[in-house]
């Protein structure tokens, strides 16, 4: 919740010769064009918690001064201000006061974070952290969320919003956090509702569904699927469900009864005339490391990365037991092994050994054998030249796979430019 220094920090901008079409004057600007309850939560919502960070009336009056609003007179404003705290100190035994007469002018200020929130709960508004809380969750994670629950969330979806909107006279609280799990925003489209209803049914009730399904892998995948959904996932700002194909083919052709059955990710838009069926809801059990979504196992996963990788990796780990060595640690023959991996250039600074443990998913690739690479590849992929994988081998031919792939389709556009 706002403190002493966001309020000081929109004052400081507020006074130090803003002009009319400044957008931090125009968040102001929005307080003073509230309402009854509105105008009393967003004062609240200004109000900071804690006695060391206590302010006078006089601050919020600047504000009013520095934004240059029109309209109203100041007397008019700060008696709208004063009546509201007065409202305000009169319903909340939490928002309290120091100082008695003019001389000290007074200073406002709730007990607690907690106090500020269970205060603006009580008006038409929410507490800002839980709007943004519920903002975050809307706008990132909303197709994750099973059909009911997000139907009896969508009140409190609209209510952060609305919040939010009125409460951007602090905008600086506001926009201080952002989520945007690529280095670029991506546009989503639309999740097909209907699609999204059925198939968290069929979880739910691990039924069996029917459908029609266009896939890029017809050799795998053919056009009418039997499929045991269980699990949605959001993963590259795609929203997937994965699960158990009975029906997979191998080089499109049919297989024998006891030979199908697949792990299988597919893109939840594409899905078409989805029935529940009346068949064995399956989960694969073959493997050792089974769980109730896509089966994993572990594996020892070496690079050899650049020190602005190492770094990243320090803040964002493979594994609990990731362990990182510099180069001059390593024995004589790695610290050669590492040298020759580096055939682009000699580095100007050393590189590092990384060790983890990594889980690669069941087979679902025909041209990949029992566990499979491409998603753990698709996210070390932001790395580039800079990390070297030597183990595991999936890994290491899945990367050297799409190079081969590459460098082949580049040498073409080369030999047409």
């Amino acid at each position: 919740m706002p403190s002493r220094p966001i309020v000081q920090d929109c004052l400081n901008i507020l006074s130090s010769k803003t002009k009319e079409n400044d957008p931090d004057i125009h968040e102001i600007n929005t307080l003073f064009d509230l309402d009854g309850a509105d105008f009393d939560s967003a004062i609240a919502a200004i109000l900071p918690p804690f006695e060391s960070s206590a302010i006078p009336l006089k601050t919020i009056y600047k504000m009013y001064i520095a934004s240059g609003v029109e309209g109203q007179p100041l007397d008019t404003m700060q008696s709208r201000i004063k009546n509201a705290v007065e409202r305000l100190t009169f319903k909340h035994s939490t928002l309290q006061v120091i100082g008695e007469d003019s001389s000290t002018r007074n200073k406002y200020y709730w007990l607690s974070s907690k106090a500020k929130n269970n205060a603006l709960c009580k008006t038409q508004n929410m507490p800002l952290s839980t709007a943004m809380a519920f903002d975050l969750v809307r706008s990132n994670f909303g197709n994750i969320l099973p059909p009911d629950i997000a139907g009896e969330l969508a009140p409190l979806f609209d209510k952060a919003k609305k919040t939010i909107e009125k409460l951007r006279v602090i905008r600086r609280t506001i926009d201080a956090s952002d989520y945007v799990p690529f280095s670029t925003p991506w546009v989503k489209t639309a999740i097909n509702e209907e699609n999204y209803r059925l198939i968290f049914d069929a979880i739910e009730k691990q039924q069996v569904i029917h459908a029609e399904y266009e896939s890029v892998h017809q050799d795998v995948v053919p056009n009418n699927i039997i499929f045991s959904p269980q699990q949605v996932r959001v993963q590259y700002e795609q929203t997937q469900v994965i699960g158990y194909l009975h029906n997979n083919l191998r080089a499109g052709q049919e297989l024998p009864t006891e030979e199908q059955g697949i792990y299988r990710h597919f893109d939840i838009n594409r899905f078409k005339n989805i029935k529940l069926i009346d068949e064995d809801f399956k989960i694969k059990a073959q493997h050792k490391y089974q769980s109730f979504d896509q089966p994993k196992a572990p594996f020892k996963f070496v690079a050899y990365v650049n020190p602005w990788v190492k770094e990243n990796l320090t803040q964002t780990m493979f594994s609990t037991d990731q362990k990182i060595t510099a180069f001059e640690d390593l024995v004589v023959e790695e610290q050669q092994l590492m040298k020759t991996c580096l055939t682009q250039s000699a580095p100007t600074k050393p590189w590092f050994k990384i060790e983890a443990t990594i889980e690669l998913t069941s087979q679902f690739l025909d041209h990949h054998d029992g566990w499979d690479a491409w998603f753990f590849v698709n996210a070390i992929s932001m790395f580039g030249a800079d990390m070297i994988v030597t183990e595991p081998s999936q890994v290491v031919d899945e990367i050297r796979r799409r190079l081969d792939n590459n460098f082949a389709s580049y040498q073409k556009l080369a030999a047409h430019s």
